[in-house]
């Protein structure tokens, strides 16, 4: 529960970086912390760049999140559980592709490399931002007393808006 709690307090998953981790001073808030260039994404290989640390940590994830709710769950809230942690899955993957591909049409219209990956990088916080937003319901807020449907309540807000 804790590090559930503790989780609606980010606004961008942590594997895109983070604010903190800009040493140099020179944060360009237009950009993912983790991921300043298109390259650093994907570098085109095959196998290196964020990209490809994401998709491992997504299945990582993933695999340790239903393990666990075999564990501790039963009935319809393994199957909730179960479902949410697919369609989380899902998006994260459908995301990814978006961001491939939508880099690929605008700089294969004439965009600059730069300008388009700056342009992906705000559209993929917004996004975040828009889940960290319903999220918020879940750290107490519609019901102190009872912290774990208040964190339930958040998640299904944001699982509701991903689909």
């Amino acid at each position: 529960e804790a590090l559930v709690s503790a989780s609606f307090k980010i606004e961008i998953p942590v594997i895109f970086g983070s604010d903190s981790s800009n040493t140099e001073g020179t944060r360009d808030s237009r950009v993912l912390p983790g991921c300043k260039l298109f390259s650093e994404r994907d570098s085109g290989n095959g196998y290196t760049g964020l990209r490809y640390v994401l998709a491992k940590a997504v299945e990582d994830a993933r695999s340790r999140l239903v393990e666990s709710s075999h564990l501790n769950l039963t009935g319809m809230g393994l199957l909730v559980a179960l479902e949410m942690i697919g369609a989380s899955t899902q998006f994260v993957q459908a995301l990814s592709t978006w961001i491939l591909q939508e880099f690929n049409d605008l700089v294969g219209r004439g965009g600059d490399r730069d300008v388009t990956w700056k342009l992906i990088c705000q559209s993929v916080k917004k996004i975040f931002y828009a889940l960290h937003t319903l999220r918020q319901s879940g750290r107490g807020r519609l019901n102190p007393g009872d912290k774990s449907s208040s964190m339930m309540w958040g998640c299904l807000q944001a699982y509701k808006r991903m689909n």
